[in-house]
Order: structure tokens, then sequence, then C-alpha cells
């Protein structure tokens, strides 16, 4: 018996002692947001400028307006809403719902149409980050001047594309463009 209490003494002394874990920091509760007001720095690719206020109105659901401009004499605008499968506002995978219009006013050019995103929001200190995707189909509002022109060039009339603008829907159809939405902004 003294044996194996020595033998047991000695694999204990063999063994090195638990070195204490780092504490984890405790997670700090942000409040909830009422308010988003966002910037989508995708849209200078298109030389404009769009701005985003997205309203919190119950458990993950919230409405937005967008509206925008640019140097080309463009002008663009989204509306709808938007729900966020965690239930809370700007956190997590999100679906919205839009209504899109676009027009080079100059032009009487005017296109609209519904569309649909999917995404994921970040809410982090005091701004929050999205990205998603999704399409937009526009219908042709009105026509426009036969002589507009959008980057130096007239909108080509097609089914599909990138860039609104570039293109426009043909006399009695549609035309699907696949949007990519980043956007970051202070939260309220």
């Amino acid at each position: 018996m003294p044996v194996l209490l020595a033998l047991a003494l000695s694999v204990a002394a063999q063994v090195p002692a638990p070195v204490d874990a780092p504490k984890a920091k405790p997670s700090v509760e942000l409040p909830e947001s009422r308010f988003a007001l966002n910037f989508t720095p995708l849209t200078l690719i298109a030389a404009s400028l769009w701005v985003e206020g997205d309203l919190h109105l119950a458990r993950g659901v919230s409405t937005f307006v967008n509206v925008g401009g640019g140097f080309l004499r463009q002008f663009g605008w989204d509306a709808g809403l938007r729900y966020y499968t965690s239930g809370a506002h700007l956190v997590g995978f999100y679906i919205d719902l839009r209504y899109s219009g676009f027009a080079l006013p100059e032009f009487a050019l005017w296109m609209h149409g519904p569309g649909v995103q999917l995404g994921y929001s970040w809410k982090l200190k005091g701004f929050s980050l999205a990205v998603a995707a999704g399409i937009t189909t526009f219908f042709q509002l009105n026509r426009g001047d036969p002589n507009a022109t959008f980057l130096g060039q007239a909108p080509i009339e097609s089914d599909f594309l990138v860039l609104a603008g570039v293109g426009r829907p043909g006399g009695d159809h549609r035309l699907v463009m696949p949007p990519l939405r980043v956007a970051i902004g202070p939260w309220f």
C-alpha cells in the first residue's frame, strides 16, 4: 500500500498544474435600434450617391427608403419592407421586398418595377454593415427622348443589364437587373 501511495504521489508531481484560462470578457448587449441611416458605396461606381433610411417597425420588420442621384444627371429610388429572420433590427439574415425607380429626367426616360434582395447585416457598436444580392424587374414608364444618352451612349434595348441607364426595356417587355447592396452607416 505505501508503494502505491508513493507511486501516485510521484505521478501527480509530474502532471503540470492547470493553467488558469484567460477570463472571457462579458459580452455587451447592444441596445435595440430604431433607425439606421446608410450610405451605399457601390453606387459610386455609377457616379452617383445614395442614402437610405431604415425604420424599425416591430420584431425584425422595418421599412426603408433610399434615394440617389448622380453626376450623369440620373435619379433613382427604392422603397420597401425588410424582414430580419433573427427578429432583431439590423441583425442577421434578411429579405427585403422593394419597388424601385430609375430616371434620366433630362431625356424623359423613366423605368420602375418590383424587386427582392437576400442579405446579411451586422449591428456593431455605433454602426451597421449589410451586404445583399437580388433581382429587380424594370418596366418602362416613359421611353424618353430617342436621343437620350448615358455615359455618352444611347441606352440599348435589352432584357438584362448590370447598370441602370445603360439599358432600357424594349417597348413591350421588361428588363431584369441583378443589384448588389453594400450599406454602412450609424444606427440610433
